[in-house]
């Protein structure tokens, strides 16, 4: 069974107030749904001279668009008309998106999302109106609803490592202590959230998958002092939490750095220092993404 759950900026899943779910029942029946798929992709070109078809230069996936047709239903007319009354308020525009949540039998995931309400309503049958609804979504691929997150964490003492942390089946160290394997079960490359906590200097860090990597020059970290990087297009940021100061940090990221994101399958993550660690821990979590479900 597929439901569409919209919850309203800043609002909570738990809150019926702060919510509205479109299901196979009352009051809101979805009748029609479509576009939780795959989204359309735009092949920019170019046509050279003597060459028989077409260069590819790019190609760019667009916002994703979630169409859906709802009857609003009530016991009387008077119901159905305060259910309708709900539904307008509840997909009212704002400036910043909110969170569209897809489930079927087999998944959840969500994305932000604006919603796109017309004027009127259109068939109505007895105590049941009809409304076409069409959801916009910015950032075409759906999310996971919670995140995963991997840590690398190690001290060194008397030449010695250890973990004291326990790990997943699905992260394993190489004899490197800074070297771990992450697995990505997204279908698109994913962005991620890295935060760097301990004695650090000028760290570095790398998926070797890829052959990209993030530095942050002239930077110090001590105890108690964290670095958090986000590599999600359109929202990348560093952000230095140090002597109990919280600073933009972006003006530190080299020029030659990448925001990289994890491939699906298998990716190899190394982080280092211009020091000697005597004690670190880095925290990398993410989203697990997809194309279309």
């Amino acid at each position: 069974m597929q439901k569409l759950v919209y919850v309203k900026p800043n609002g909570d899943y738990g809150n019926p107030d702060d919510c509205v779910s479109l299901k196979f029942g009352t009051p809101f029946i979805l009748e029609k749904l479509s576009g939780v798929g795959g989204v359309e992709k735009t092949f920019v070109t170019a046509e050279v001279g003597n060459v028989d078809g077409t260069l590819v230069q790019h190609i760019r996936t667009e916002a994703r668009e979630v169409p859906a047709s709802v009857w609003v239903c009530g016991s009387d007319q008077a119901e159905m008309y305060a259910n309708r009354f709900k539904l307008i308020s509840a997909l009212s525009n704002t400036q910043q998106p909110g969170t569209l949540y897809y489930s079927n039998d087999y998944i959840t995931v969500k994305a932000d999302a604006y919603p796109m309400l017309p004027g009127d309503f259109s068939d109505r049958v007895k105590n049941y109106n009809k409304c076409n609804i069409k959801f916009y979504c910015p950032y075409p691929f759906w999310s996971d609803t919670e995140p995963q997150a991997t840590e690398m964490s190690y001290h060194i003492e008397d030449n010695a490592f250890s973990f004291p942390l326990v790990f997943q089946d699905t992260v394993c160290f190489a004899e490197n202590s800074t070297t771990t394997v992450v697995y990505c079960n997204s279908s698109v490359p994913t962005p991620v959230t890295i935060t760097l906590v301990g004695n650090l200097v000028s760290p570095i860090v790398r998926n070797e998958t890829t052959g990209e990597q993030i530095e942050i020059a002239d930077v110090n970290l001590n105890d108690g002092d964290s670095l958090t990087i986000s590599t999600k297009k359109g929202a990348k940021s560093a952000v230095l939490y140090k002597d109990g100061v919280t600073t933009d940090a972006f003006n530190l990221v080299t020029p030659t750095s990448v925001f990289w994101q994890l491939q699906p399958g298998k990716n190899v993550i190394t982080y280092t220092s211009d020091k000697s660690i005597t004690a670190a821990t880095l925290v990398l979590s993410y989203y697990n993404q997809y194309g279309g479900v």
